[in-house]
This record gives C-alpha cells, structure tokens and sequence, in this order.
C-alpha cells in the first residue's frame, strides 16, 4: 500500500473515531437534558401550568433527538469495520510481498537456489561465514545495512549489475551503490585472500587449459 492509500486509511479511522465519539457525546447531553426536563414531571403538574408545558416541551426535544441518534446504523459501523479489516489485511500483503521482493537479512535463508542464481555461492551458510571475515571493517549507512551492502557486492560480482540497476533494486541513489561497492572490493581483496580464497600457482593453472592453448601458446598460464 502507498503512502497515499495508507493515509486515506488513517483518516477513514480518525472519522469513525470522531463520529462515534460526537454521537456518545450527543447522546449524554441529550440524556442530561432528559433528566432536567423529566425531574418536574415528578411534581403535581396542576401545581404549576406552566411548568408542566415546559416539561413537556422539553420532552418532547428529548424524543426528537433521540430520533435523530439514527445517522449512524449499525450497518454503517458494521460496513466501517468490515473496510478497517479489509485495510489492515492489504496492508499485511503488501508488507510481505515487499519483505519477499527486498534483499535484506531474510532474503537467502532456507533458500539456496536463490544464493546460487544471485551470489553464486552454495549455501547460505557460506554467506554468513564470509560476512564475518569482512564485517568488521565495513559501516552501515542510514540507507543500507552492511548485509546489504555485502550482498549488493556479491551480486555484482556474480551477474555483473550495472550500478543503475542496484540502486532500483536497493531503492537507493547510483552514489548509495558505487562508494560501498568500491570500498568492499578492498575489504574482500583484503580479508578474503588468501584466508578463504585459494589461487592456484602457474602449473596448474597450465595444466587447466585447453590443449590447443597449451601447444600454441606455451607462455599463457591463464586467459
């Protein structure tokens, strides 16, 4: 639900509120002035003509607003109700399909084809384990956590995102995207090698190429 919609929300209940509480309010006052106006009806009404047309009078605006206490059926409260609960249940779709569309903390758990296609690595497990190489030397933002500015770096890595599409997916600037991205480069350089990442020497480098390549290009060791 957008800002707008959740607005209107708000403001549906705040009137419902304000007219319920308008009516309680009628209808105490009204109840007082019924009380005022039926206390000399106790009285002998022939003591005082004038007193009992008064009290009549007054009974019968007492009847005319009691009358009126109908602007607001139960149907009406009943049909408010049914749209606050219709509200409150759209609210909770939308925070789901938002928390499902979001990359944060949540995002990979239970849910390792998701790691392979968008980190490539194979198991969240994994994940967690290198966060924790390069956690302490990376900073949260008021924008993006510092899971989200690792998982942002790995996707990078793995499908080679232009920054513009980040920053859609992250809902942040380009800038929000490319000084954590650069900075983290640098941390993993860092952290990661050769504690977690194992290069292999020339030889078998060589030994893993192409045969062609080994025949015709005996200097190359890599491409």
């Amino acid at each position: 639900m957008t800002s707008p919609e959740k607005a209107t929300a708000r403001r549906k209940i705040e009137t419902f509120n304000r007219r319920i509480r308008q009516k309680n309010q009628q209808r105490r006052d009204e109840s007082n002035r019924c009380e005022a106006a039926k206390a000399p009806l106790s009285r002998s009404f022939t003591e005082d003509q004038d007193l009992h047309a008064a009290a009549e009078e007054g009974r019968q605006i007492c009847d005319t607003h009691i009358e009126t206490q109908t602007d607001l059926t139960m149907s009406d409260v009943t049909g408010l109700q049914s749209e606050c609960q219709s509200l409150r249940s759209q609210c909770e779709a939308q925070r789901v399909l938002i928390n499902y569309l979001s990359i944060n903390e949540t995002t990979f758990i239970d849910n390792d084809d998701k790691v392979k296609l968008y980190i490539g690595l194979p198991a969240y497990d994994i994940i967690i384990c290198t966060h924790r190489f390069v956690l302490p030397k990376i900073k949260a933002t008021c924008l993006l956590s510092i899971f989200q500015q690792y998982m942002m770096t790995l996707m990078r890595l793995r499908l080679n995102h232009r920054m513009p599409y980040l920053a859609h997916i992250f809902h942040v600037h380009v800038s929000t995207i490319s000084r954590p991205f650069q900075h983290l480069i640098n941390i993993m350089d860092a952290r990661l090698y050769p504690t977690l990442i194992y290069w292999p020497d020339v030889e078998q480098l060589r030994q893993s190429l192409p045969a062609c390549f080994r025949n015709t290009f005996q200097n190359v060791f890599r491409l």
